[in-house]
């Protein structure tokens, strides 16, 4: 099991659908536009990503602003503003801040999680909480 590469926004999406069935997460990619449907391979993918993230020893790169594991994969990647800054409706106006578009909400999570960009950490540090409940399950 070989290391991943995640956002730090992305795990507050773990924490918060990890224990979602397949079709839960389907329901919550496409209900935030992500995908289209259900069955989408993105869906089946994002799973994956989060079932590997279960796992104690799982060690995560966490990045600040950048491509990850999942936005790899990303049906709407093409116009991600954090990847593409330039998509904004700002860009190119006085309130155009490539560092807000890029990263803020990647530094608030890394905050709430207790991380730093391009550090490396085992799953079971970032979510003590949660690996301490599949313990006790």
């Amino acid at each position: 099991m070989g290391r991943i590469r995640v956002r730090a926004h992305h795990l507050d999406s773990f924490s918060r659908f990890s224990s979602y069935d397949l079709e839960q997460l389907g329901r919550v990619l496409v209900s935030q536009n992500y995908t289209d449907s259900l069955d989408h391979p993105f869906v089946a993918y994002v799973h994956k990503i989060f079932q590997r993230m279960r796992q104690p020893t799982q060690r995560i790169l966490v990045v600040i602003g950048e491509e990850d594991i999942i936005c790899r994969k990303c049906p709407k990647k093409s116009n991600c503003q954090t990847l593409h800054p330039e998509t904004s409706d700002l860009f190119g106006t006085a309130f155009y801040d490539k560092d807000y578009l890029t990263g803020e909400k990647d530094r608030k999570m890394a905050r709430e999680y207790n991380v730093q960009d391009k550090n490396e950490y085992d799953s079971s540090k970032i979510f003590e909480d949660f690996h301490d409940a599949l313990v006790q399950e």
